[in-house]
């Protein structure tokens, strides 16, 4: 057999293609990988960060909270008054129930609980219902007597329970 010699010109394109190839390995084996795994770890640092910040700002409110209950306790106990708890959601159901026992159909929806400006908390209510004859819809019933107050049609007082 015989040896082929390889001229100048191809053994420098030899030399080019041997380089090339170990570059390409190094961007796709290497540096592609480092950099991606790179991304991954400034990603995770920011979260850590904002998990801090956070954690931090929860600790300044529960502070400022231990604060306010700590000077509330520190006053002599006849200063101190408690709020009890209070939902009135079944008797206004039952109220509810007294307006809408003539309907052959009806709807609620509750809203959550919501704090206004005033302080007073407030629920809506959304309804809608279906009545078998006018008549129906236009009595009251034996155990409420309509009123008229500004801005409305008319509206039933109920007994209390």
């Amino acid at each position: 057999m015989k040896k082929a010699k390889l001229t100048a010109r191809e053994s420098i394109m030899l030399v080019f293609l041997v380089v090339l190839l170990i570059g390409v390995g190094y961007y796709m084996g290497f540096y592609t990988p480092l950099q991606n795994e790179l991304a991954s770890i400034a990603a995770q640092s920011a979260d850590c960060d904002t998990q801090i910040t956070t954690a931090m700002a929860k600790v300044g409110k529960m502070n400022t909270m231990q604060e306010e209950l700590d000077e509330i306790f520190s006053r002599p106990a006849d200063e101190i008054t408690e709020i009890a708890p209070y939902d009135n959601k079944e008797v206004v159901l039952n109220q509810l129930y007294g307006i809408l026992g003539r309907t052959s159909e009806y709807s609620l929806n509750f809203t959550d609980p919501a704090v206004q400006d005033d302080g007073t908390v407030r629920r809506n209510i959304s309804m809608s219902f279906r009545c078998e004859s006018y008549e129906d819809a236009k009595d009251p019933g034996p155990d409420r007597q309509p009123v008229a107050l500004p801005g409305q049609q008319s509206v039933h007082r109920f007994p209390r329970w």
